[in-house]
């Protein structure tokens, strides 16, 4: 008499079964995996501003308690970064390139670096030094603007609302990661970092400087062009 044995293998439907069962824990996970990792690469980014700031304080103590100017005023072009990685800048060009100047001495690091941009994000898009803090504040202030005898060094002191007075910005992730909130990070004048919401800013200087073509890059928005400049508030 035959006997029939149960076939132990696996059949192609329990297999498809399977898949869709981790297909869809799959897709069920994915949002919580996306979140975490972005709560991650935020708090990277504030570790990093908030050691931005700190530098700033460094910077201070050693040149009579101002921000970085890095460039000259009455110069079209200032040669700065250490004489192995030079760079000449416009005026301006300093809130894009400030790295350049500092990342050998008060970072002991090359300006492309990730400490200057936040994680994930295109090294292209670094944290952006404001200009507010290498001008004087009737520069960013309605009917007062002069020339470039407003462009001067800024005390750390003189900042009127250092809690709510940006000094470094990154957009990230409104460029590089659409999927991610809109969220700027930005570093304090108090030492502070946080992620301000678009709609937590205040309005800011609209226009940089078309006057001054020569100047370099030199962009409008929040903390980079603070109306009322370092006596003015972001949030």
């Amino acid at each position: 008499m035959m006997v029939r044995r149960r076939s132990l293998g696996i059949t192609i439907v329990e297999v498809l079964a399977v898949a869709g069962i981790i297909a869809a824990l799959l897709a069920l996970l994915m949002p919580a995996i996306a979140s975490a990792r972005a709560r991650a690469e935020f708090a990277v980014g504030l570790s990093r501003a908030r050691q931005h700031v700190q530098v700033m304080g460094m910077y201070a103590v050693d040149f009579r308690g101002v921000y970085p100017m890095l460039a000259r005023p009455d110069q079209p072009w200032t040669l700065i970064g250490a004489p192995d990685n030079p760079l000449w800048v416009r005026f301006f060009d300093v809130g894009y390139l400030w790295r350049v100047g500092l990342a050998a001495r008060y970072y002991d690091v090359r300006p492309s670096d990730p400490v200057f941009h936040m994680p994930g994000a295109d090294p292209r898009r670094g944290f952006l030094y404001s200009y507010t803090l290498f001008t004087d504040w009737r520069f960013w202030t309605w009917d007062m603007r002069g020339g470039t005898e407003q462009w001067r060094s800024v005390r750390l002191d003189e900042v009127r609302y250092p809690s709510n007075k940006g000094v470094f910005i990154s957009v990230y992730p409104w460029y590089d990661r659409p999927e991610l909130p809109p969220r700027a990070c930005v570093a304090f004048a108090d030492g502070s970092a946080d992620l301000p919401e678009p709609s937590e800013f205040l309005e800011y200087y609209p226009s940089s400087s078309p006057e001054f073509p020569w100047a370099g890059w030199n962009w409008a928005g929040p903390v980079l062009t603070t109306i009322n400049g370092f006596r003015g508030r972001d949030r």
